[in-house]
C-alpha cells in the first residue's frame, strides 16, 4: 500500500513541477494539458500494476483480498 501512496506523492510532485514551469513562462503553455494527461495515465497504469501484484502475492500467501477490489477497480476505471 505504501507503493501506491508513493506513486500518488510523485504524481503530485510532477504536477507541481509542470505548473511551476507554466508559471515561469512568458506565454501560455499550450501543451501542458497533454503532459498532465500523460502523467495521470502513467500513474493509473502504475497503480493498477501495483494492485495486481499485491493481489497476486496475497492470493499466494493468504486468501483472496476482498478489500483490494474497490481501489483496483477505481484505478482501472
Amino acid at each position: 500500500q505504501y507503493a501506491v501512496l508513493l506513486t500518488m506523492v510523485l504524481t503530485v510532485l510532477v504536477k507541481y513541477a509542470l505548473h511551476a514551469l507554466d508559471l515561469r513562462r512568458d506565454s501560455p503553455w499550450d501543451s501542458k494539458a497533454v503532459y498532465m494527461l500523460y502523467t495521470e495515465l502513467f500513474t493509473g497504469l502504475v497503480k493498477v500494476l501495483l494492485y495486481v501484484a499485491f493481489m497476486t502475492i496475497m492470493i499466494k500467501v493468504h486468501t483472496f483480498p476482498l478489500f483490494a477490489i474497490r481501489p483496483m477497480y477505481l484505478a482501472m476505471r
